[in-house]
């Protein structure tokens, strides 16, 4: 649930930076879970060309609830925004995101943004100290309890994907990650994923020890 929206901002000139904050409180039940956010971004748009461009956008999130120990928790995020409406593109470059312990790093680019087959185009590195406290956050107490019985939940992924949707294609022409002391890394290929056929080919290397803890 959402409350207690928020929208100011500075005074809108086509071509100049309009400042734009939104702040808002949330609550979840599942997991039981709430905090405080503020958006901020500088907006510049151009009208006839159909142009517009976000930068820097800022997200600050505090959250709260028993699933985080009963201790705040701050999100972080930070990037620049382009859309070309023409063109029916959206990036999101120099994507930096913190919280939780984790560390999210990136480029995202979409085409045709418009239809319902995007293209995108995806390089993120992400780092994190827990696994277990993500899982617990996104899917509760199942997978994340056998989790917390390792005495190391870190974990690093590198990977960059291409997927065109109106192709049916998806190519992760390199992945690499590790977590709970394995290395995994590969290349995976997939045409006709929009199908009931689809292909997929793929090398995927991995080493480690006994994943039982």
């Amino acid at each position: 649930m959402v409350s207690d929206l928020n929208l100011t901002t500075g005074r809108v000139v086509p071509g100049d930076p309009v400042e734009c904050i939104l702040t808002f409180n949330a609550a979840g039940t599942s997991p039981e879970i709430s905090g405080n956010a503020t958006l901020k971004g500088s907006v510049v748009f151009d009208l006839n060309s159909d142009r517009y461009q976000i930068d820097p956008l800022s997200f600050r999130a505090q959250l709260a609830g028993p699933v985080l120990g009963g201790r705040a928790a701050d999100l972080d995020l930070t990037c620049r925004v382009e859309m070309d409406l023409p063109q029916d593109t959206v990036s999101v470059k120099n994507l930096k995101a913190s919280g939780l312990g984790t560390d999210i790093i990136g480029t995202i680019l979409l085409g045709n943004v418009g239809s319902a087959m995007p293209r995108v185009d995806l390089d993120l590195d992400v780092a994190g100290k827990d696994l277990a406290l993500l899982f617990k956050i996104i899917e509760g107490e199942g997978l994340s309890a056998q989790l917390a019985s390792f005495s190391d939940r870190s974990f690093d992924l590198t990977a960059k994907v291409l997927a065109d949707m109106s192709l049916g294609t998806v190519s992760i022409p390199d992945v690499r990650m590790n977590l709970l002391g394995a290395s995994i890394k590969g290349d995976v290929q997939a045409k006709r994923v929009q199908t009931k056929t689809p292909s997929i080919k793929g090398n995927i290397t991995a080493g480690g020890p006994d994943l039982r803890p």
